[in-house]
């Protein structure tokens, strides 16, 4: 799945999902989705020229290469910190129901 295609879906359905998932969008490499969506381009573009938009950029390699096991294409999706083929296949055919299904509910009983 291409990178702007899943940005996309997430776009489409984060608020529809933001109530039971946490979503980090870590940057890798020559990231151009932001002109197909409602953000501010040319701020993007300032901050990323910034000490502090290095500083962002540093952050998001140390998680890039932190990620286990190892990422060996773009995007690569981890559901609950786990990455695994099948995982990226159902995330392409149905992020939602992924996520629904994945989804931990803790139960506090009085």
């Amino acid at each position: 799945m291409r990178a702007s295609a899943l940005a996309d879906i997430l776009f489409t359905n984060f608020a529809k999902l933001s109530s039971i998932m946490n979503l980090t969008l870590v940057p890798y490499g020559n990231a151009h989705c932001a002109s197909k969506f409602p953000v501010p381009l040319e701020s993007i573009m300032n901050c990323s020229k910034s000490d502090y938009g290095n500083e962002l950029e540093h952050k998001m390699a140390l998680k890039t290469n932190a990620l286990q096991p190892p990422h060996g294409y773009v995007p690569w999706i981890t559901i609950n910190g786990v990455h695994t083929e099948a995982i990226e296949k159902e995330a392409e055919r149905d992020l939602v129901k992924l996520i629904c299904d994945t989804y931990k509910v803790s139960i506090n009983r009085v």
